[in-house]
């Protein structure tokens, strides 16, 4: 259902040069792509949710092409892979702002045809970058090692005193808050309520069961059939580039038939109001 990826498996793209070119876009033409937003009236509340979309129900919008044309390059990239989804009303790509003390109420996507990838730029102070993330890591290494010493220092004395003061060290680490939020690996019944959960991450995303914290600088790719809900409860946006792909387990010609499926409809009028 969900997965964290550092690279896209393919196509090959460099996802720190896609990272520094949609920064380059937001920072530089912020002003202008508000031209582009789509904010929506449902299904998020209370807040504002901005879209400044490159695929709009499938279609390609010249506009972001024209003012972004290094993100629209390689998001081509993988369009020519054959594994960027377009030609159908469920197809989107864009980036996704999430202004303070928003929420996007729980929903489920229109199909499983694809799979939904974030790719966050900014996320609000509360959240995590892969900095914070290897400066954890170190310093759980060095807890580890401190807590291994201190053990062995006990078992060398030969006495209890040191061995209980070694485990009074090692009960009192465990029960100091965790200052980040275990989002990237937690489960909602971990939590006794949404307020609880909320307080403790209060920029996240609720997969199913599942719920996550976004790094920037790392992908997070879901399939978003399943019900999830979204909220940003700090005072900054949290902005991130949304990409739709195909279903890995949709074969090439199952997808021509499925856009050709479309294309029909679309010519009989059917395909009015449809997408999400």
């Amino acid at each position: 259902m969900i997965c964290s990826l550092d690279m896209p498996r393919r196509p090959a793209v460099n996802l720190t040069t896609c990272i520094f070119l949609c920064l380059i876009s937001i920072a530089t033409l912020y002003d202008t792509l508000r031209a582009l937003s789509s904010p929506r009236a449902s299904p998020f509340q209370p807040g504002r949710w901005d879209w400044h979309s490159y695929i709009l129900k499938g279609r390609i919008q010249p506009l972001f092409a024209e003012l972004c044309p290094e993100t629209s390059r390689l998001l081509q990239e993988f369009n020519r892979q054959s594994f960027l989804m377009r030609d159908t009303p469920f197809s989107f790509s864009f980036f996704s702002t999430l202004h303070g003390q928003s929420v996007v109420a729980p929903h489920t996507g229109p199909s499983n045809l694809r799979l939904r990838c974030h790719l966050p730029l900014i996320v609000p102070q509360g959240g995590k970058t892969e900095a914070k993330e290897e400066k954890k890591e170190g310093m759980k290494e060095g807890r580890r090692e401190e807590e291994k010493g201190g053990s062995e220092e006990g078992r060398e004395g030969g006495n209890q005193g040191g061995g209980l003061q070694s485990a009074a060290g090692k009960d009192s680490s465990r029960t100091r808050p965790d200052p980040v939020p275990p989002g990237c690996a937690s489960s909602f019944a971990e939590f006794d309520s949404l307020a609880t959960l909320q307080a403790r991450l209060p920029c996240g995303i609720r997969i199913g069961d599942q719920v996550r914290e976004w790094v920037e600088g790392k992908c997070l790719v879901f399939d978003d059939a399943y019900e999830h809900e979204v909220w940003n409860l700090t005072e900054e946006e949290r902005v991130l580039l949304l990409v739709d792909f195909w279903h890995p387990e949709i074969a090439l010609e199952e997808r021509e038939a499925i856009q050709k499926m479309f294309e029909y409809a679309a010519r009989q009028g059917w395909m009015q109001g449809n997408g999400g």
